[in-house]
């Protein structure tokens, strides 16, 4: 069942499970980016857990769950699970929010930007109004009412992208200014970190350590992704996978690949592949990723080797 729903409609989900996804046109100098937040009836998450994106991918609860956005030809697709049932008491709605961060400007740089709600069968199609300078934006809102979760399209746009959205729903950010303080403040909380750390290996011999340390700030997943672009040739060859080995402790090699070995990231070999990019072009880069449990070694008990490489299904060469 299909339903269309225009900016300030919303609409009863008959399922607790579903997703979220919105796609874009693939654009030069386009960072988009999609958030949750786990509010409570206030409107203000109860603390920085309550934020599900790309440095968090899912809450506590498993009422949210992020996915890395995959360019399919020259449209992008940005996705969020969600579980009704697993929410929090004390959670009354998750918003699912767009920030763009790139160089092209707001949303009026970003083409033919849609979102649907897929639950069972019932699929919703949210289409914005035109943006303009907007960096940021509330898409949705799915939200619980006398025991029923509903949806409400939104798309209410922010001139201070994620910042502005973090500031609204009661997060602190590093680059956001501090209110004056009181006579006798409290300690501040740590302000939450939402920049990306991303190590680029684009030249031969080049290396980077990546730190697994434990406590509060150890990564929740390391992700590695593979890019290209199509080489203009003409030929259908422009579709490359990414393979990852494993080493285990007792020396047997596991291979995770796309889409017949994709793996899993809490069992087993403890790593994932989101999935099979089949083309690429110079506007819509092709990028398949891989996400790994950071526990790995612990969790195989011992010294675990990966061993990342990218090749060619298509023609077994370069595209």
């Amino acid at each position: 069942m299909n339903q269309s729903l225009k900016p300030g409609e919303n609409t009863t989900i008959s399922y607790s499970q579903g997703r979220v996804e919105v796609t874009h046109s693939a654009g030069n100098n386009l960072d988009v980016n999609l958030t949750a937040f786990l509010v409570t009836n206030t409107g203000k998450v109860v603390d920085d857990s309550g934020m599900v994106f790309f440095n968090a991918p899912e809450h506590s609860s498993g009422a949210a769950t992020f996915a890395p956005p995959i360019a399919h030809g020259d449209t992008v697709s940005h996705s969020i699970s969600f579980d009704s049932s697993r929410l929090p008491s004390n959670i009354t709605k998750i918003a699912i929010t767009l920030t763009q961060d790139g160089n092209a400007g707001g949303f009026e740089a970003v083409k033919d930007l849609r979102a649907i709600v897929i639950a069972g069968d019932q699929t919703l199609e949210l289409a914005p109004e035109p943006f303009s300078q907007e960096t940021g934006i509330i898409v949705l809102e799915l939200y619980v009412r006398n025991g029923q979760l509903k949806a409400r399209s939104v798309w209410q746009g922010f001139a201070s992208g994620l910042a502005g959205l973090c500031g609204f729903y009661g997060i602190e950010v590093e680059d956001v200014a501090s209110s004056a303080p009181a006579a006798t403040p409290a300690p501040p909380p740590k302000p939450v970190n939402i920049a990306k750390t991303v190590v680029k290996l684009d030249k031969p011999g080049s290396s980077h350590k990546v730190s697994l340390e434990k406590g509060p700030s150890a990564p929740k997943v390391i992700r590695v992704s593979a890019t290209w672009v199509d080489n203009g040739d003409g030929s259908d060859n422009d579709d490359l996978d990414l393979r990852i080995g494993i080493l285990r402790p007792d020396g047997r090699m596991s291979i995770i690949q796309a889409p017949d070995k994709r793996g899993a990231f809490d069992v087993d070999p403890f790593v994932f592949h989101t999935g099979d990019v089949v083309c690429a072009s110079a506007s819509a880069p092709g990028i398949e990723t891989v996400e790994i449990n950071p526990a790995i070694s612990q969790l195989m008990g011992g010294k675990v080797v990966l061993v990342c490489s990218v090749y060619s299904a298509v023609d077994n060469g370069a595209v």
